[in-house]
């Protein structure tokens, strides 16, 4: 596994972290690299669910959605949970 590989599964793992506090959840987690909205919308036809995150719009009126949670919405095989973070 190089560096980069590495790296971005130990990053996946701490972000996966909190899931630990429900068992009776099922989650898959893994390392994929490529161009962000095709690979999510590809993973979607094997999901129940893809969680994608919405971060603070700009200072504009209305929801401002990126172009990569825009394309899932468009294109996802499965529901699509937009989270706000901050």
């Amino acid at each position: 596994m190089d560096e980069e590989h590495r790296l971005h599964a130990q990053l996946l793992n701490h972000a996966a972290r909190p899931i630990a506090e429900y068992p009776q959840v099922h989650v898959d987690a893994e390392v994929i690299i490529g161009p962000a909205a095709a690979t999510l919308v590809d993973a979607s036809s094997h999901a129940g669910l893809l969680v994608v995150p919405r971060h603070p719009p700009a200072e504009r009126l209305g929801l401002r959605l990126g172009s990569v949670v825009h394309a899932v919405l468009q294109h996802a095989h499965c529901p699509v949970a937009v989270v706000p973070i901050p």
